[in-house]
């Protein structure tokens, strides 16, 4: 029997979960767990970072929608929202020719799908329109808008991003090690390796050795480097 080959796609928001990985890392957890229920094999995995209310302009998903066109590959969403929360957008992708599960509701039909774009798209706009009224009644109680304040929460974001960062490098560096004393000793070599095992990048992708490369030179920044890692 064929092992049934899927490519994922994720979306996470550029204005929280982009920020601090907790989105991207339950998508992680569901496309896994439904791959390996199925028996199935991830070929390749894509990360869209933007609002949801931008479907038009999705370009890891059009890279994503090829790949599965060229691979007969199946597209594969941790939930039907990470695709976009728009019914037009997802009854298109229904004819688009490729064929895609949604994780959490595997058995479910077009009529189905239907059905849940559709609640979704109307808990964006209930959220639109909560999110401009709250604005409007803020003004009104002479709120300044536009805080400075929201440019030192954006960079306590990054600054949690990048010790998130540092976490992952530090988890990564006994694996690696591991496969060194294996015999893998390139780059390429390791990010194959690595891919092998289905372990993924911390943005859920496939390593490359570029990828590895950084992760190296995370390591040395935080003095965990080994010497060999270091000549890497």
């Amino acid at each position: 029997m064929q092992t049934a080959k899927f490519i994922s796609y994720s979306r996470v928001s550029a204005t929280k979960e982009g920020l601090d990985g907790n989105g991207m890392a339950a998508q992680d957890a569901a496309i896994a767990a439904y791959v390996e229920q199925v028996g199935g094999e991830l070929v390749e995995a894509f990360v869209e970072v933007e609002s949801g209310t931008k479907a038009a302009n999705n370009p890891e998903l059009d890279k994503a929608l090829a790949m599965c066109r060229k691979d007969g590959a199946t597209l594969l969403v941790a939930k039907l929202d990470r695709l976009a929360r728009n019914v037009a957008f997802t009854s298109a992708l229904m004819e688009s020719g490729v064929d895609f599960v949604v994780a959490n509701m595997p058995g479910a039909d077009k009529f189905r799908l239907h059905i849940e774009a559709a609640v979704a798209e109307e808990e964006r706009r209930r959220i639109s329109i909560r999110t401009k009224g709250g604005l409007q009644a803020a003004k009104a109680r002479g709120v300044v808008l536009g805080n400075p304040a929201i440019g030192t929460a954006a960079a306590a974001g990054r600054f949690s991003n990048a010790r998130k960062a540092d976490a992952f490098a530090k988890s990564m560096s006994p694996l690696v090690a591991g496969l060194k004393s294996s015999g893998m000793t390139t780059l390429r070599a390791i990010a194959e390796g690595l891919n092998q095992r289905g372990i993924r990048t911390r943005h859920g992708k496939n390593w490359r050795p570029n990828s590895v490369k950084q992760l190296f030179h995370r390591l040395e920044r935080l003095g965990t480097a080994t010497a060999s890692e270091k000549a890497a």
